[in-house]
């Protein structure tokens, strides 16, 4: 039985994804992202006041350099907007 229409000749398209977008979220910044979300606006010193500021090592970090790097990446990633 001959029908109209194969599988076999069917071009199947997928999504490409983009490498640059993939961006494997850390604890911290799922914690990030839910203060951002329930705060509903916060600053980058918030940020690094309430995440950042008690480095690995047990010191008080006086630089929002970590911070702002980690908010960069979450807009570049596209989980929040500007």
């Amino acid at each position: 039985m001959q029908t109209s229409y194969s599988f076999f000749e069917a071009t199947v398209e997928s999504p490409k994804v983009n490498p640059s977008k993939r961006y494997r979220l850390t604890d911290r910044e799922l914690d990030m992202l839910e203060f951002i979300l329930e705060m509903k606006f916060s600053t980058l010193e918030d940020l690094h006041s309430k995440f950042f500021k008690i480095t690995k090592c047990g010191s008080t970090s006086s630089s929002v350099i970590w911070a702002r790097q980690r908010l960069f990446n979450l807009v570049k990633s596209e989980y929040i907007q500007l």
